[in-house]
């Protein structure tokens, strides 16, 4: 069998193109990604070559399109027994089978109810005006930190995921994303000091001593944890160590989607 190849549209917007991507991806199965994109009258562009029905997302197996996320599901079972991608009793594949038709079934009407476009760019708002637009219906979905949102009532606002690897003590009965069926998802909001470059490294070992010695304090401390953040007291060079690895794992993902200063 030749490699497969899966054709999908964007990963932020095609929650179709993202059922068999996770499937084949969690089952480590390897196939060739051909990412198109929607173009703004919401046709996927390029698609023609690869799915007879113009839709993503599409498997190509030898050369032959399956299409519909379901049935590439099924196809991929079928192709990989030993994954056992569904339930080795009779009874509980029934069971798995009915409930996984029955929501794909009705996942359009669902979408169609509750809309969400994460491709929308709200550019010069804060949080709080953000969790507002949240609670107002402008936004369907956001990405906020715990103290924007941990006052709010839980009839307007309803936390469902934190994305850090582990709970906040603000809200020790949320799951993170990890737990939630996303192993090894983790992104944290992190605050830290900076100065200039070249700053004389005793102004920062003087700098750092103080701020360490302020944020030691318990009145500082219970102050920290109110908002919702965890105190990490760093050295300098612990701290340059861990700004140089989130620039080095974000700054492709911020290239590839094109992200700019607004």
């Amino acid at each position: 069998m030749k490699p497969l190849k899966l054709a999908i549209a964007n990963k932020n917007y095609s929650s179709w193109s993202m059922r068999p991507w996770v499937l084949l991806t969690q089952a480590g199965i390897a196939f060739e990604e051909i990412q198109l994109k929607f173009s703004d009258a919401g046709k996927v562009e390029g698609i023609e070559p690869y799915s007879p029905t113009r839709q993503v997302p599409v498997l190509i197996v030898d050369g032959e399109p399956v299409w519909d996320s379901l049935a590439i599901c099924e196809a991929v079972a079928e192709l990989f027994p030993d994954k056992n991608l569904w339930p080795a009793d009779a009874r509980a594949r029934q069971i798995a089978r009915s409930i996984c038709a029955e929501m794909h079934t009705g996942f359009r009407n669902l979408r169609g109810a509750m809309p969400v476009n994460i491709r929308a760019s709200l550019p010069g708002k804060g949080m709080s005006p953000a969790v507002l637009d949240v609670i107002g219906g402008q936004v369907q979905v956001l990405f906020a930190s715990v103290p924007g949102i941990v006052k709010q009532k839980p009839d307007l606002l309803r936390p469902i995921a934190m994305a850090e690897m582990k709970r906040s003590a603000l809200l020790p009965d949320l799951p993170t994303i990890n737990e939630s069926g996303l192993p090894g998802f983790a992104v944290a909001n992190w605050a830290g000091l900076l100065g200039p470059a070249g700053l004389d490294p005793k102004i920062v070992k003087k700098l750092h001593d103080e701020v360490i010695a302020i944020i030691a304090t318990a009145e500082m401390k219970e102050r920290i944890k109110t908002l919702g953040y965890d105190l990490i007291e760093s050295s300098p060079e612990e701290f340059a160590k861990e700004l140089k690895s989130d620039i080095e794992r974000w700054g492709p993902v911020a290239k590839r989607a094109g992200v700019s200063v607004n």
